[in-house]
């Protein structure tokens, strides 16, 4: 694809100031080029003349000594007629060295003209000259020697005749050659006058044309450079009046142009920034009456979140305290019970040596009633029983007593077997005397015994299920005061958590407090922008 043609408003200001100033430049160049040509050739015109003068001096040099030497000879003809020939041509006299002193110069001056210095007619004259010059001095160095032989006569006459033709001869070709030389100098003059006119007419017509090229182009570019920066300027001014919808014509590549294409830009991305903070601006606006919105109804549950978070702070000390003090009521229930569990133990393992003396006495009563020859042997044990059982009932009633309520039904057990024993003690008195009813009574006692022994062993399981049951009790009892601590801990806690949740609330209810404020803020400056922003024309 080939670039797009490029034109001279394309070109970057740079560039065209360049060629501004090239134009100048190059004006002063030829000027200067001019001026140096003309004034060589002025030079050279100027030499031409001065050696034309130059020449044009020689001339009349050589012509002052022809008139010189012409004038010795007038001199010495007249002489030669007062004083005498031979005295006035002497060739060491007074006349003739004068004479001679006229030729060498006109020899000098006018013979020794350069040929290449005169022009054509000039070349001729000189031709003329020296092609009668010798013939000349021939007819000179003739009259003197008449003139010195004093043939005065002959001597004028060859003077008058002859010579005088050669002399005007030389005179005429002299001042032929005296007008060719004034023509040369008068024409070396004039060219150096025309030289010296035309190169400052070429000058001046060079100056005119760059400064009027340049002066155009100045024009050119500034008219240019102005339309492109007049554009510009409508369109910032536009901009300061907040309008973003005009667009700069682009109407060229250059400064100017690209000015316009960065502004048109610039309007076009501002347009859209404007545009995205106009949007901003709504969503703001609509976002801090919601916020605000949600901030009232925050402040409202953040209050009525603080006033029951106090109540239940209040309830869940309270609760602290009375669980505490179940706790406390726990750990005597424990004691209590583990003291119960320790009685009721002991009981047990009395009632079991309770069971055994039943099973003993019973066996005893049986085997009295079957030895009753041996009855002093069975009193003796009978009154040994009879003093453990005190002993054992004894024991029964203070545990019984120890065990308080729940020992009441053993407490009369054993107090029924205290009494027993010793009614078998008295019983024990009187048995020598008794031993008859003693065995006649035998068969009540083993019944009775055997009822004993059945209240004992019930008795003995009874313990046995109240000291499981204590056990059990015991267990539940520890959990329970596990638990009732951990409760106590955790009420304490939650009492500590709602008197934090209290003040959270009211720390929320001071934050939604300046949330509601950062909300009117907030809508204040979505209203300011939306302003700033309406001022826009996008």
């Amino acid at each position: 694809m080939t670039a797009p043609r490029r034109s001279f408003n394309d070109l970057s200001l740079r560039v065209r100031i360049f060629a501004i100033v090239g134009v100048l430049v190059l004006g002063t160049v030829v000027v200067g080029l001019t001026a140096l040509r003309g004034g060589a050739t002025i030079d050279d015109r100027q030499q031409d003349w001065s050696d034309a003068v130059s020449t044009q001096q020689q001339v009349e040099r050589g012509r002052y000594q022809l008139l010189w030497l012409a004038n010795w000879q007038n001199i010495t003809a007249w002489k030669s007629r007062v004083v005498g020939g031979e005295t006035a041509a002497a060739p060491d006299g007074d006349n003739l060295p004068n004479y001679d002193d006229g030729v060498a110069g006109f020899e000098k001056e006018i013979l020794g003209l350069d040929p290449d210095s005169l022009n054509a007619a000039g070349k001729k004259d000189l031709a003329d000259i020296e092609a009668s010059w010798k013939e000349f001095l021939g007819y000179n160095d003739q009259i003197f020697q008449l003139w010195r032989e004093g043939r005065l006569d002959q001597g004028d006459t060859v003077s008058a005749g002859p010579k005088w033709d050669i002399f005007f001869t030389i005179s005429t070709a002299l001042d032929d050659l005296r007008e060719a030389v004034g023509a040369k100098v008068t024409s070396s003059k004039a060219a150096i006058e025309d030289t010296r006119s035309a190169t400052e007419r070429t000058t001046i017509i060079v100056i005119v044309l760059t400064l009027l090229l340049g002066l155009l182009l100045a024009r050119f570019v500034s008219v240019r450079v102005m339309t492109g920066l007049d554009g510009v300027r409508r369109g910032l001014q536009a901009v300061a009046r907040g309008d973003l919808t005009t667009r700069v014509p682009v109407r060229s590549r250059d400064e100017s142009g690209q000015m316009a294409q960065a502004l048109n830009e610039a309007v076009e991305n501002m347009s859209e920034v404007v545009s995205g903070i106009s949007t901003t601006a709504r969503s703001l606006s609509s976002s801090a009456a919601d916020m605000a919105d949600s901030s009232q109804h925050m402040a409202a549950a953040a209050e009525e979140t603080s006033a029951q978070a106090k109540v239940v702070s209040v309830a869940a000390d309270q609760v602290s305290v009375n669980v505490q003090t179940l706790a406390a009521g726990s750990d005597q229930m424990g004691a209590s019970i583990r003291e119960i569990a320790r009685s009721t133990n002991e009981a047990a393992r009395v009632a079991s040596e309770a069971v055994q003396v039943a099973e003993r006495t019973n066996g005893t009563v049986v085997k009295l009633g079957d030895s009753s020859a041996e009855i002093g042997n069975v009193i003796k044990t009978i009154t040994s029983i009879a003093e453990q059982t005190n002993l054992l009932a004894l024991n029964a009633t203070i545990e019984a007593a120890r065990a308080g309520e729940a020992g009441k039904g053993f407490a009369v057990v054993a107090n029924e077997v205290k009494e027993l024993a010793q009614e078998t003690a008295r019983a024990t008195e009187d048995i020598a005397r008794r031993v008859e009813t003693i065995q006649g009574d035998t068969s009540e006692a083993v019944e009775a015994i055997g009822q004993i022994s059945g209240v004992i062993g019930q008795i003995n399981d009874f313990q046995a299920t109240i000291a499981s049951a204590v056990e059990e009790q015991t267990a539940t009892t520890n959990e329970m005061n596990r638990n009732v601590a951990d409760a106590a801990t955790g009420s304490g806690e939650i009492a500590m958590n709602i008197s934090g949740v209290a003040e959270a609330a009211g720390s929320t209810s001071e934050g939604v407090a300046r949330a509601q404020q950062a909300a009117d803020e907030l809508a204040r400056l979505s209203d300011d922008l939306g302003q700033l922003v309406g001022r826009f024309s996008v």
